[in-house]
């Protein structure tokens, strides 16, 4: 079933649904899922690692999840 199909099935049922605890219930699920939350507080240190990740990332310093599982075998092997 499509996203749209889904999406239809839905408003159908909501527009059908008269009790009106079920319907905060699926108000607040909403809610949870896309209400613009407040950007979380970060300390001065956790800023600076996040410019270092970045700019690791653009110097193409990181590595593959693929690399990445690869060593995690290897460790795991010792």
């Amino acid at each position: 079933m499509s996203t749209e199909e889904i999406k239809s099935i839905i408003h159908e049922g909501i527009e059908n649904i008269d009790d009106l605890d079920f319907l905060e219930t699926i108000q607040s699920l909403i809610n949870e899922k896309y209400l613009a939350k407040p950007a979380p507080h970060l300390t001065d240190k956790q800023i600076e690692h996040l410019k270092r990740s970045r700019e690791q990332i653009k110097n193409g310093e990181f590595h593959t999840n693929d690399e990445v599982k690869k060593m995690m075998t290897e460790w795991l092997k010792k």
